[in-house]
């Protein structure tokens, strides 16, 4: 209670990215402050492929990544989770250089992150839904667990529509 009741702390953020925080004698105590992450080798690789400024990270450092037939099994995987499977390309260097490079692409400051990831989700939920139910939308619906209204009405307002008529 007695902190809730306290007055503010005097802060000041310089062009360095240092977080001051000013004391009443006019001492400064500086603190370096690391946004968090949006993106790193412990989010899924689906996840990661489905951002362009992530994929665009992991195909510069994994360029083959989207053309093998085993990521489509890997999507749930972190990268790092991973790397047991592919130790001589998922070295401990290459996932350091990845979490710092995906870590730098947060610094551009995109907004509404989350609505973003969750079209993308859905998008690609639907899609592989679909694809296991050789597009029958009411099995699709019920797998998903969603009616099949609500699997119509996302799938208009992602777009798909005619997508899924090329299919």
């Amino acid at each position: 209670m007695v902190a809730l009741l306290a007055p503010p702390v005097p802060q000041h953020r310089d062009g360095a990215g240092e977080l001051r925080i000013v004391g009443d004698d006019g001492a400064a105590l500086a603190a370096r402050v690391n946004p968090p992450a949006r993106f790193s080798t412990r989010t899924t690789i689906g996840a990661l492929l489905a951002d362009p400024q992530a994929r665009a990270v992991v195909e510069k450092h994994l360029p083959r990544i989207t053309k093998d037939p085993r990521v489509d099994q890997a999507l749930g995987m972190t990268l790092r989770e991973a790397a047991p499977y592919e130790p001589t390309i998922l070295t401990e260097e290459l996932l350091g250089t990845l979490d710092r490079e995906l870590a730098g692409a947060l610094a551009q400051g995109e907004q509404a992150v989350g609505d973003r990831l969750e079209k993308a989700f859905e998008r690609t939920l639907i899609l592989r839904a679909l694809a296991h139910t050789g597009g029958h939308r009411m099995e699709a619906a019920q797998r998903l667990g969603w009616g099949r209204n609500t699997l119509t009405r996302k799938i208009q307002e992602l777009g798909l529509e005619a997508e899924l008529r090329k299919r």
